[in-house]
């Protein structure tokens, strides 16, 4: 059975996960070496490595277990939201397009959907749809709660939570309210769609003290809570949905493997995980945070051995660091003012590129993969077109005078971001290959590929 090398990419603390290492075999690629952890991690039915066997961090599984044994599920929410008619958001048209002031500031990453592109700002209690290519309002409703965070869509249905306490689902042609639960507060992530099935996280402190928030499924059309488990912190960003598994990084560095029909606890392990997995055909791919007595950055191309898992990980919640992008063998990411592409199997370095004076937007995922290329959301309000093969510069589209408040997202051409300044971009750039990228993560899973392999 094939055994699995996790290694540290240069600078990142990038764990990259590979199944296609053979028992006691060492790989070398231009310098970079691959130790077999004495471990099995075995496989699941597709091929990928079981997350939760990872030879990194303190295995918490059967204390997570024991803290979701039967009879000790959280409490079914009771509570409902409202929602009401809002305002209509101001349309401005531009040269490429159009920008849609929706008030507040710190837009959300948009949605597409169905023609229409949904978003609403933080300190707002509003939400917003717009027709996609004329920015057209097409619906505005106000929420009982604020801050929206953002949507994910699937069947003419999206759903969001809001910072204050509430989860929604509604129509995506007319802002129907079709139901809604009160969950608790603050709730920073975003909910995500896999199959008929919902998964969000909240704060409740009614359950063990080492364990005081929540990750539930809910009915995409009904909102029925179907199952819900204890976990040890809010949620990093979003979880993420593949393979009938839902994967759930939290702000204490915890990766929780679930299952996605029932709930069952497969496995949890304190990695000092410090962004969402990006999920591929090989494994998981994540940013992860320093190690208790090892430098901030972690030695270029040097492996994990097992001995160097035996030292205790630092305690405490980890620093969000920004979500790593797989585009085909590529692992693209940030790294101390370059943009980077390594061999997302050996780590090896493929090629940097310097961004000098571009300053990527402050979000926890700048980067989207479109068109055979990487666009970076900036600190100054443009998107910048990159070369996925060389990292060379292609082009660059000032949507905003102002900073970029999220994700941006590629539609037929067309890229839409939020803004620091409450409001939210159409621009047709006229490439009509940058597209497949239509809402946070990619898709409602939020896998951080548009499938499994990138495209």
């Amino acid at each position: 059975m094939p055994r699995a090398s996790w290694i540290a990419l240069a600078g990142l603390g990038i764990l990259a996960c590979r199944d296609r290492v053979e028992s006691g075999t060492t790989a070398a690629a231009e310098g970079t070496e691959v130790a077999s952890p004495p471990q099995d991690l075995g496989e699941e039915s597709d091929g990928r490595p079981k997350a939760g066997r990872l030879p990194v961090g303190e295995e918490l599984t059967a204390e997570a277990r024991a803290q979701n044994a039967k009879g000790k599920e959280p409490r079914k929410p009771t509570r409902r939201g409202r929602v009401s008619r809002a305002m209509k958001p101001t349309i401005e048209k531009t040269v490429h397009g159009f920008v849609a002031r929706l008030g507040g500031q710190n837009t959300v990453t948009p949605v597409f959907h169905e023609g229409r592109v949904l978003a609403g700002a933080f300190s707002t209690y509003d939400l917003h749809a717009v027709d996609a290519t004329t920015g057209a309002p097409e619906w505005s409703i106000r929420l009982s709660d604020d801050g929206p965070t953002a949507p994910t869509c699937r069947d003419g249905i999206c759903v969001f939570n809001t910072y204050s306490c509430t989860m929604f689902g509604v129509a995506a042609d007319t802002g129907k309210h079709l139901w809604s639960w009160y969950l608790g507060s603050p709730q920073l992530a975003t909910p995500v769609i896999s199959g008929d099935l919902v998964y969000s996280s909240y704060p409740d402190t009614g359950g063990p003290p080492e364990a005081p928030y929540v990750i539930g499924a809910f009915d995409l059309r009904t909102g029925a809570p179907v199952w819900r488990r204890w976990i040890d912190s809010e949620v990093n960003a979003t979880p993420v949905a593949y393979g009938g598994k839902i994967y759930v990084a939290t702000r204490l560095g915890t990766l929780y493997e679930l299952g996605a029909v029932d709930g069952e606890v497969v496995s949890a392990r304190r990695s000092r995980i410090a962004s969402p997995p990006v999920i591929t055909a090989d494994g998981l791919l994540f940013a992860r945070d320093a190690v208790a007595q090892d430098s901030q950055t972690i030695k270029a191309s040097r492996a994990l051995f097992p001995e160097l898992e035996g030292r205790a990980l630092a305690v405490g919640p980890v620093q969000p660091r920004p979500r790593p992008l797989v585009a085909k063998s590529r692992l693209i990411s940030i790294d101390g003012g370059m943009l980077v592409a390594r061999n997302k199997d050996s780590g090896r370095a493929l090629w940097s590129t310097a961004l000098t004076s571009l300053q990527p937007a402050s979000v926890p995922d700048p980067l989207i993969y479109a068109g055979k290329s990487v666009l970076m959301a900036t600190a100054s309000g443009s998107v910048v077109r990159f070369d996925a093969s060389t990292g060379e510069t292609v082009d660059s589209f000032e949507l905003a005078k102002t900073a970029l408040s999220s994700q941006p997202i590629a539609v037929d051409g067309w890229l839409y971001a939020g803004t620091a300044d409450g409001s939210v971009v159409g621009y047709d750039t006229g490439q009509r290959e940058l597209t497949g990228w239509a809402m946070q993560g990619g898709t409602p899973d939020r896998q951080g590929t548009v499938d499994p392999e990138g495209t």
